[in-house]
């Protein structure tokens, strides 16, 4: 059930990603960042907990996640308030 759940979330994540321009001076794009907060919520962990690879699947981890400190700076942007509106209104 939470691997459905995690698989129809994470192509709204790619709808949304289609329409973000990217910003070149960002390590990791603002849909990751979205990515790794959705998997920690949805699995009701903290998020640097979502930071470690050993805590996803092998078919859905990311490449190359970010850290901790990665994660709490790039979730005070605008932009990532941006990006997770656009997934609310996605998803209803």
């Amino acid at each position: 059930m939470e691997l459905e759940l995690w698989a129809e979330i994470s192509q709204r994540v790619c709808d949304v990603q289609r329409k973000v321009k990217f910003r070149p001076r960002d390590t990791h794009p603002t849909a990751q960042i979205v990515r790794v907060h959705l998997w920690s919520v949805l699995n009701d962990r903290p998020t640097a907990w979502a930071c470690d690879p050993k805590n996803w699947t092998i078919r859905n981890c990311p490449e190359n996640l970010p850290d901790q400190s990665t994660m709490s700076r790039r979730m005070r942007r605008a932009d990532f308030a941006e990006f997770l509106a656009a997934m609310h209104q996605r998803l209803q």
